[in-house]
């Protein structure tokens, strides 16, 4: 009987459609230079990001630092996501380096955007390296 009810998890889990964000890796200058804002912020409002629930939520963002786009530090600026597999999850307090495009700004998992800092303070150490090394920032 266990091996029937095993047999049975097994086939049911295997129809079940996996909903994972699938996109080709694009080159980091192409994801930068495509962007519409380039900027740090700080979340001060969550979205509702891969959530699987509409509608789309987006996070509000404190902008600290900024590469290209209309924004300015201390600015607060909604970046929608999608609440599927792709979107990104904000959470009030994290810091990102966000990568958005269209207007109103959206950003996704295909745009590049990096977790900097978690909502409980947890430094992401290889995004933070990796923005050290990017050119100034220029505001």
């Amino acid at each position: 009987m266990k091996r029937q009810l095993f047999v049975a998890w097994i086939l049911l889990l295997s129809a079940i459609d996996a909903q994972a964000c699938r996109f080709v890796a694009r080159p980091w200058a192409d994801l930068f230079g495509g962007a519409s804002a380039a900027f740090i912020g700080t979340v001060a409002t969550s979205s509702n990001g891969r959530s699987g629930r509409p509608p789309d939520i987006p996070g509000v963002f404190i902008v600290e630092r900024v590469w290209s786009g209309a924004l300015v530090p201390g600015q607060r600026v909604a970046i929608a996501t999608s609440n599927n597999s792709c979107g990104l999850s904000f959470v009030a307090g994290q810091e990102w380096l966000i990568l958005a495009s269209d207007a109103p700004l959206r950003s996704d998992a295909p745009n590049g955007s990096l977790l900097l800092v978690s909502e409980t303070g947890a430094v992401q150490a290889d995004n933070q390296r990796f923005v050290r090394g990017l050119t100034q920032p220029s505001r």
